[in-house]
C-alpha cells in the first residue's frame, strides 16, 4: 500500500474529527449561554 495515501486519508480523517469536535464545543458554549443569560434574565427582577 502506498504510504502517502494512507497519510493523507488519515489526515483528511483526523481533521473531519477536528472539525467536528470545534463545531460541538461551539454547540455546547452557544447552549451554555444561552443557559446563562436565562438564568440570569430569570434571577433579575421583573418589572
Amino acid at each position: 500500500m502506498d504510504k502517502r495515501l494512507t497519510f493523507s486519508r488519515a489526515s483528511v480523517f483526523v481533521g473531519i474529527q477536528h472539525f467536528a469536535l470545534c463545531r460541538f464545543i461551539f454547540q455546547l458554549q452557544h447552549i451554555a449561554n444561552d443557559r446563562l443569560r436565562n438564568s440570569a434574565f430569570g434571577m433579575l427582577p421583573k418589572t
